[in-house]
């Protein structure tokens, strides 16, 4: 028996494995999340420069090409550099630039879909994008209280 070609199976799979370390470090006993916290933190915005190289990928797209869409996929990277270097210099602001990625990764996912909109992304990258999102926030969002709690 053939099954069709689902070409959203991988790339599902692989997105959902890619949370895996975000909620590992979300759910650590107290003592080791105090230490790991940060590097939840640089995960998370490792992820959001991944999902600008994707926007990227469809700009080089001889099909989709266009110059707005290179500059829309350097915003994750820009965005994160600030972030993380704002992380290392003020101690003070840690619980803003978590709510500032938790919030990019959101507009990430809408700037995504309308793309999905406009035929640039298949339509199953919509859901993909969709469920990864709340998943990667749910996790952030998690680590963000337990830091709150933990002042």
């Amino acid at each position: 028996m053939d099954t069709p070609h689902q070409p959203e199976k991988v790339p599902t799979l692989l997105a959902l494995l890619g949370v895996v370390p975000l909620a590992l470090i979300a759910m650590l006993p107290p003592q080791l999340f105090a230490s790991m916290n940060l590097f939840g933190f640089l995960y998370l915005t490792l992820i959001y420069c991944f999902l600008g190289g994707t926007q990227w990928g469809m700009a080089l797209d001889k099909e989709n090409q266009d110059d707005w869409l290179f500059y829309l996929s350097m915003i994750p990277v820009i965005v994160s550099f600030i972030a993380i270097y704002l992380y290392s210099i003020l101690t003070v602001i840690h619980i803003s630039l978590w709510g500032v990625l938790i919030v990019a990764l959101i507009w990430q996912c809408t700037f995504d879909c309308h793309l999905v909109k406009q035929d640039l992304l298949p339509l199953w990258y919509r859901k993909l994008r969709i469920t990864s999102t709340y998943v990667l926030v749910f996790f952030a969002i998690i680590c963000l209280v337990r830091i709150l709690l933990s002042r």
